[in-house]
């Protein structure tokens, strides 16, 4: 039996890996000379927080 992926599902894992790909970016920021206080930063971390609001439990 295969599951099927309804929109929500599909919404849910689009921001799922976006979340993934934002983290991983941050920290890759994190270890080098950017500044965490940077503009750049900041909104990456705000970017990241709204797809983590869609993300369904």
């Amino acid at each position: 039996m295969t599951k099927t992926i309804t929109a929500p599902n599909a919404n849910s894992a689009y921001y799922k890996d976006l979340a993934r790909r934002l983290e991983s970016l941050l920290a890759e920021m994190e270890h080098s000379s950017t500044s965490p206080e940077s503009d750049l930063v900041l909104r990456l971390r705000l970017l990241l927080d709204e797809a983590r609001g869609y993300i369904a439990d």
